[in-house]
């Protein structure tokens, strides 16, 4: 739900992290969105007479469109020889080197990623993968047991319209892209998710148990909010 209850429609609303304006007319028949690259701005357009469940509808069904021209909008950042790239918090220097042998070190700040072939990105991509997977596996398993509940099974998947899901059958599913966010953003994240194992919604009694295992657990949902785009910026 993007709206309260009894709240009437604003002039703007927050959409995957991105303010879209909202704009009446009166010769408008039906909703639009549209980017203003200028203004960098989201402008939705819509009839005097649109409701708030018609724009929750109009979002929802836009939301391919929207995450697609979010993309386009953000330069991508490749890493190479020598650069320094965050995972899970901490700096790491990549270094690629051509050797006999195919695999990735991770060494107190180091990084490097060895292949005879010199494919050396596809490879980092799947090291920090499953780096971050072990993380989040661990990490929600350590919160699972402070709320006394089971975890079927942890997994990860390039999603760019959630950070986590939860199933009633105790599967949980992270974007991998939480590799880059800071530490504690990634617990939060966790923590987030397995309380979902108590209550199956965000109900006041939900952000208790969240909080119960995650005390500052605000300060990190409004950093996700406010720079959860940039996860998304490194390609492979």
């Amino acid at each position: 739900m993007f709206f309260k209850k009894s709240s009437p429609l604003p002039s703007q609303l927050v959409f995957k992290e991105q303010t879209i304006v909202l704009r009446p007319l009166r010769r408008s028949k039906n909703l639009r969105l549209m980017y203003n690259a200028k203004q960098k701005q989201f402008n939705l357009t819509l009839p005097l007479y649109a409701t708030k469940s018609d724009v929750e509808g109009f979002l929802e069904r836009a939301e391919s469109w929207f995450e697609k021209k979010l993309k386009s909008q953000v330069k991508s950042i490749t890493p190479h020889h020598e650069a320094t790239i965050n995972v899970i918090g901490m700096p790491y220097k990549v270094h690629f080197q051509k050797d006999i042998k195919r695999k990735v070190i991770f060494d107190s700040n180091l990084v490097s990623v060895l292949d005879p072939k010199e494919q050396f990105l596809p490879l980092l991509e799947k090291a920090i993968q499953t780096k971050i997977l072990e993380f989040l596996t661990q990490t929600s398993e350590t919160f699972a047991k402070h709320l006394s509940v089971r975890i079927s099974k942890v997994s990860i998947r390039d999603t760019h319209s959630r950070w986590g899901s939860c199933t009633s059958t105790g599967n949980l599913s992270y974007s991998w892209r939480l590799a880059f966010a800071p530490k504690e953003v990634i617990e939060y994240v966790c923590a987030h998710e397995v309380s979902h194992l108590v209550h199956m919604n965000h109900s006041q009694d939900f952000w208790k148990t969240v909080e119960s295992i995650c005390p500052t657990y605000k300060k990190h949902k409004t950093w996700l909010s406010q720079n959860g785009r940039q996860l998304f910026l490194y390609t492979f």
